[in-house]
């Protein structure tokens, strides 16, 4: 799913979509960069640009989760606004932190994989 630009994994929570992302699937980014470059019918298939733009875009959004806010840390999860004005996805509370590495993984795996050294940038941020 998507929010002005911004890619998510939601839980689908019985039959009912819930617009939240935790921070744990934000290893999503790595593992489908890791499936594009490893894609049996090449880099340049259909399926390996698909799921290698899906893996840009998830990591562009876990890096938002931490961008946006003035501590720099991402909260565990966030709640995407279906219609956003000024914002488009917001903190939801949790009971701890637990400072995950996912995010960390996926720019180190598409800074490898790509060369492009945007995230060793936002890595460093």
């Amino acid at each position: 799913h998507g929010a002005v630009g911004l890619t998510y994994v939601a839980d689908l929570q019985g039959s009912r979509l819930d617009h939240k992302m935790d921070h744990l699937a934000c290893f999503m980014g790595g593992l489908w960069a890791l499936g594009a470059y490893t894609n049996p019918d090449g880099l340049e298939s259909p399926r390996a640009q698909r799921d290698l733009a899906h893996g840009k875009a998830i990591t562009y959004t876990c890096y938002q989760m931490y961008a946006r806010f003035p501590t720099g840390l991402s909260p565990e999860f966030v709640r995407f606004d279906r219609n956003p004005k000024d914002v488009d996805f917001s903190i939801a509370q949790a009971p701890s932190y637990l400072l995950r590495p996912e995010v960390v993984e996926s720019l180190f795996i598409l800074n490898y994989l790509t060369g492009d050294p945007l995230y060793r940038e936002w890595g460093w941020e």
